[in-house]
């Protein structure tokens, strides 16, 4: 505003500035864009229950998973004999045939076949104690059928007599029965067991399992007896395998 060619807004503010009565321009505060939080998405590991759950209790309808059973690169032949070693066994680490240890058979037949060699070595341990046993076995009869097979009701059969021949036909015999579980197409299935007329099993490897040792045999306790004393009842038949398994392969 201009009068007489003054301007006044201009001499008013000068005034004002001089007097200290004119406050400074403020900036004007910048604005921050807000930034939408997103809730972070944690990608959960994928456990396969027959892997792992499965071993949290028994479950005698499934003892191990049908990919478990056949997964003979699950272990090298190294890693066999590190193994045997490191269970301080005596019978199994130094055992030869044809200048080859224990360990390569067990790789050889398994990858031939297509077992895991955990199954084996579980075997060997539940038929024997033959992975950890510090000292030799008393008879001769103990080696000759190490892993119970040919081995029937106190009768045994001579074509399997013999640590390689025990080796090699409990390969067989386990994967026989196993391809024999897999031509039954639909499970559940009932399977008499020993012990147990109402089984009913879930797959192909439970099924060559309880064809191996046809016995459930899930007791792990002790029990009273009728004069009022405890006894300890062993575990015995695939309760046995499966307590054997977790011990050796699943322990977190």
């Amino acid at each position: 505003m201009k009068i007489l060619g003054i301007d006044l807004t201009y001499t008013a503010n000068y005034w004002l500035k001089i007097l200290g009565l004119k406050k400074p321009p403020q900036a004007k505060e910048s604005v921050v864009p807000l930034i939408k939080k997103e809730t972070p998405i944690i990608i959960q590991p994928t456990i396969d229950p027959t892997e792992n759950d499965l071993f949290i209790t028994f479950n005698p309808s499934e003892i191990v998973s049908d990919k478990e059973f056949t997964d003979c690169d699950s272990m090298t032949e190294a890693q066999i004999q590190d193994f045997l070693v490191s269970k301080g066994g005596i019978i199994l680490p130094n055992y030869t045939n044809n200048g080859y240890l224990f360990s390569y058979w067990l790789n050889k037949h398994c990858k031939d076949l297509g077992l895991n060699p955990k199954i084996l070595l579980t075997h060997l341990q539940k038929e024997m104690g033959a992975v950890t046993r510090k000292t030799p076995f008393k008879k001769q009869h103990s080696y000759d059928y190490i892993l119970g097979v040919g081995a029937y009701d106190g009768k045994w059969s001579e074509e399997w007599k013999g640590m390689d021949k025990q080796l090699l036909k409990a390969a067989q015999i386990s994967l026989k029965w196993y391809n024999r579980g897999n031509e039954k197409n639909t499970y559940p299935i009932n399977l008499k067991a020993g012990d147990r007329k109402d089984l009913m099993i879930n797959n192909s490897a439970s099924y060559s399992l309880y064809k191996y040792t046809p016995w459930v045999g899930d007791e792990d306790k002790k029990i009273a007896t009728n004069k009022g004393f405890s006894t300890y009842k062993a575990p015995f038949g695939v309760f046995l395998f499966w307590k054997v398994y977790k011990g050796f392969f699943k322990r977190k």
